[in-house]
């Protein structure tokens, strides 16, 4: 097949994409086909409700869960088959207001809770960092060999390990979640990983303030549910001391969502 031709698939596969979202997600009509996040839909388009959207991306369109409502909405929550390692995928669009994400939790009683994360009041004016397939200022994921990964960070290595910046951790629907970081290792960062190939993850655990704080999560009034195919593994590494905890171990809970906007 010659590129003329491969291009013009390409363009109608990815104008079907977007009719399809608009027959069933809840475009508009004749809505606009180059809103590149759900903040730039809601922004457009104020009445929008939850569910699942078309985005224009650099790779074309992508579908994903837009939701509107909490904290303002305008949060753009990937699918895990948007996570591959090759992906050329540019996420920067998808996280442009960087002072607090939102994250949902699959419960195994089929509830979904929420939390918005934020840096503690004291790093407040630092923007929270989420980056795709890499750790830049950053550590490695502990669980790097799952593959491709979604990484959320708070404080970067320059300054987590600094002494005078021991008091570490983030702020949860509110509450601080603070620790003390006693040998200034610089961990401060959530990861998230679609594991394709169905890898077992590390057995490393250390007890800290992570293992309260799926505690602050709240419920949606409406018991409303995200779709399985936006939830991840997820691993969570604070500190020198505060903790290291992964999704398999959780109790109640086996899947992260990460929403951005």
């Amino acid at each position: 097949m010659n590129s003329q031709k491969h291009m013009v698939l390409i363009f109608i596969c990815n104008l079907c994409v977007f009719e399809i979202a608009q027959a069933f997600y809840g475009w508009p009509a004749g809505s606009d086909s180059s809103l590149k996040s759900c903040r730039e839909i809601l922004g457009k388009y104020p009445n929008s409700g939850n569910g699942v959207y078309a985005i224009l991306t650099n790779i074309g369109y992508v579908s994903v869960y837009c939701d509107m409502s909490t904290n303002g909405g305008g949060y753009t929550f990937l699918p895990r088959q948007a996570v591959t390692t090759n992906t050329r995928l540019n996420i920067t669009p998808l996280f442009t207001k960087k002072s607090s994400v939102l994250v949902q939790l699959r419960n195994k009683n089929g509830r979904h809770p929420y939390a918005i994360l934020e840096q503690l009041h004291q790093y407040r004016h630092l923007p929270l960092t989420v980056l795709l397939n890499q750790h830049t200022n950053f550590p490695r994921p502990n669980n790097h060999k799952l593959g491709p990964y979604i990484q959320l960070g708070f404080l970067p290595i320059p300054i987590a390990k600094q002494k005078k910046f021991a008091r570490q951790g983030f702020k949860i629907n509110g509450r601080e979640l603070a620790f003390n970081n006693c040998d200034q290792n610089p961990n401060s960062d959530f990861n998230l990983y679609p594991n394709h190939k169905e890898v077992a993850p590390i057995s490393y655990h250390a007890r800290g303030v992570l293992d309260t704080w799926r505690n602050t999560f709240k419920y949606f009034p409406s018991g409303r549910r995200l779709p399985d195919e936006f939830f991840f593994f997820a691993d969570l590494h604070f500190g020198g001391c505060g903790g290291y905890t992964s999704s398999e171990k959780w109790p109640t809970s086996d899947g992260v969502a990460l929403g951005t906007r």
